[in-house]
């Protein structure tokens, strides 16, 4: 996450603040909309661990 802001800018943001609330406060786990928000997360993570090259030729060693 440190490196990527755009990912902490989107965790951060209300709308992502306000489904995490909603999903907290939910009875029931709601495993969809919980995957659909880890995804859009770990897509955004994934982008900046590819463009960095050095962490990517360390990663396939």
């Amino acid at each position: 996450m440190a490196l990527s802001p755009e990912a902490q800018q989107l965790l951060n943001s209300r709308e992502v603040q306000n489904l995490l609330a909603d999903l907290r406060s939910s009875p029931l786990v709601d495993y969809r909309r919980a995957m659909a928000l880890k995804s859009r997360i770990l897509e955004e993570l994934f982008r900046v661990f590819v463009q960095n090259e050095e962490r990517n030729q360390l990663f396939r060693r």
